[in-house]
């Protein structure tokens, strides 16, 4: 099997990924920060990746708060270090989000995004880097898998995700402060996640370009409907007069990947058992 680069490989989905990847005979280079890698160091990222067929680029900096503590230091990992990645003339598989689309309630790859928060900015800018690239070292093009919203058990277990944070307020509180609870949200199950990856990682999955990667579009209120069916803590819901800064509230499609052949697997109830499992263990002060 060949080689395969991770940046970010012990964050949230780096973790499961490695799992998945060993557990299908693929050789790890493994690159993160906890490791003392830097992405942003241009010299470093092409020597690791010397020997891997592809790169699996996860590493950034993530989320709303984490880029307006220092914009100007995000840019530097989530642009520059992805123009970096790129640069190495391997096939490169990025993970980016959706975001804002101004006006539109179906959404699909090439319905024009429209982010106002700079962290959806940079994903974006990123983007387009990636895919302004042709790898060298094969004919197959590189990827963007923009996920929706994620959710799921990891070793590097991200608690400020939407859904598990309403599991967290749910044992916490007995009920759950929802605003906006009609809008419907793309939400992506781990494992759907890294099974898009490894579709994308095998020689046969040739495809280049952007694909959605969403498990199922769902109202809010419904994401809370399953907690409380799902964890008994948890009574229900009470509406807030709070709203989404990006106004996200559409369906998106993922067409274009099940046309190669990819199939979804989440278990959103199943998932919220064993998040809800996971916070009582422990793993975070409920």
């Amino acid at each position: 099997m060949p080689s395969v680069m991770i940046t970010g490989s012990r964050g949230y989905i780096g973790s499961v990924l490695c799992h998945s990847l060993r557990r299908n005979g693929y050789e790890i280079i493994e690159f993160d920060s906890v490791l003392g890698h830097d992405v942003t160091n241009l010299k470093e990222v092409r020597s690791v990746s010397e020997k891997a067929w592809c790169i699996v680029h996860l590493a950034g900096i993530v989320g709303f708060g984490a880029v307006e503590k220092d914009p100007d230091f995000a840019r530097k990992v989530n642009v520059e270090g992805t123009v970096n990645v790129a640069s190495c003339g391997k096939r490169v598989i990025f993970a980016s989000v959706l975001g804002r689309y101004d006006g539109y309630s179906v959404i699909d790859e090439s319905t024009p995004f429209a982010p106002k928060h700079e962290y959806f900015v940079q994903k974006l800018d990123a983007e387009g880097r990636v895919l302004r690239v042709k790898p060298s070292s094969s004919g197959i093009g590189n990827v963007v898998l923009r996920f929706g919203t994620l959710y799921g058990v990891s070793e590097c277990m991200r608690w400020d995700l939407l859904v598990h944070n309403l599991i967290l307020e749910g044992l916490r509180e007995g009920r759950i402060q929802l605003y906006q609870p009609d809008v419907i949200r793309p939400v992506t199950d781990i494992r759907d996640a890294v099974s898009a990856i490894m579709f994308f990682v095998s020689t046969s999955a040739a495809s280049g370009g952007v694909y959605n990667v969403v498990s199922q579009n769902i109202a809010k209120k419904d994401i809370v409907r399953i907690i409380a069916d799902s964890v008994p803590e948890v009574s229900g819901y009470d509406t807030v007069p709070e709203e989404d800064y990006e106004k996200r509230d559409y369906v998106a499609l993922t067409e274009k990947i099940c046309s190669l052949g990819f199939k979804f697997n989440g278990d959103f109830a199943g998932s919220v058992e064993e998040i809800a499992n996971l916070a009582r263990k422990g793993s975070v002060v409920v």
